[in-house]
């Protein structure tokens, strides 16, 4: 079995390109570090451990982590982002283990394990893999994405974006760029080069 991790920046389509590796590639299985992420923040252990760093000021009225809150203090902290990061890191981490361990065993027929980890260059943690992929697309494409997606101006929406690392930091870090400034077919061609020659 193999292991791709896809990364890349905010508002590439990350989401899109792990979609579409799921269709061309039989037989594969999928990992979402948001969705575990997603998961964790209405975990009342996790939330007890944020708010124990950040206040209970964070919380909405159900008791659940007001996730606007939160991420507006992360934007706009350096010091605060590293604080949540060192919380959620490593249960992503351990979530990736524990699939990729599932994924490899004699009852999974599993051939390529595709993860989906937006702050893969940015984690202090180690992810083995075989293949890293990020997505790329220009800034001007980002900051229109982050804009209409969530309906903020350019200043919150550039903030995103210089809350990561650059995107071309990301693409020489990795073993492969994917371009997805463009047409869906453009995308397309790009992914299907990728398995074929995989």
């Amino acid at each position: 079995m193999q292991v791709w991790i896809i990364t890349g920046g905010i508002a590439c389509g990350k989401s899109s390109v792990v979609a579409r590796l799921a269709e061309l590639i039989n037989d594969s299985s999928v990992f979402s570090a948001d969705a575990v992420v997603h998961d964790e923040l209405t975990n009342p252990q996790t939330i007890e451990t944020i708010t124990q760093v950040f206040g209970l000021e964070i919380l909405a009225k159900d008791g659940l982590i007001d996730r606007s809150v939160l991420r507006s203090i992360v934007l706009h902290d350096r010091k605060a982002k590293t604080h949540l990061e060192e919380i959620l890191h490593p249960i992503v981490r351990r979530r990736y283990e524990e699939m990729v361990l599932e994924a490899r065993s004699v009852a999974s027929a599993t051939r390529v394990f595709l993860a989906e980890i937006p702050l893969y260059h940015e984690s202090d943690s180690v992810y083995p893999c075989d293949l890293t992929i990020a997505v790329c697309a220009s800034r001007q494409i980002q900051l229109a994405r982050i804009m209409a997606h969530r309906k903020i101006s350019k200043t919150e929406a550039d903030t995103f974006i210089q809350s990561q690392l650059p995107v071309i930091n990301k693409l020489e870090r990795s073993d492969v760029g994917v371009w997805n400034d463009g047409s869906m077919s453009a995308l397309e061609g790009q992914l299907e080069l990728l398995v074929s020659l995989s």
